[in-house]
């Protein structure tokens, strides 16, 4: 990620800000020379779905519930 930025910034892009990192989601991003923001973000796949991993990895199955009543 921040190779293709240094390469947007070498072919006459700029950067906007700061690269942010947050442990679990990466982001940088630059301006192109028309003017348009591109947000380049990674995120750690376990991040998404917690509690899903959590369970995959103790071997419990997702059982759906039902809300409501009838």
């Amino acid at each position: 990620m921040d190779q293709l930025v240094r390469e947007a910034v070498a072919a006459g892009g700029t950067t906007y800000n700061e690269p942010q990192d947050h442990g679990f989601m990466y982001a940088h991003g630059f301006q192109d020379l028309d003017g348009h923001i591109w947000e380049l973000i990674y995120m750690e796949p376990e991040a998404t779905h917690p509690v899903e991993a959590e369970r995959e990895g103790a071997g419990v199955s997702e059982t759906p519930a039902v809300k409501g009543g009838a």
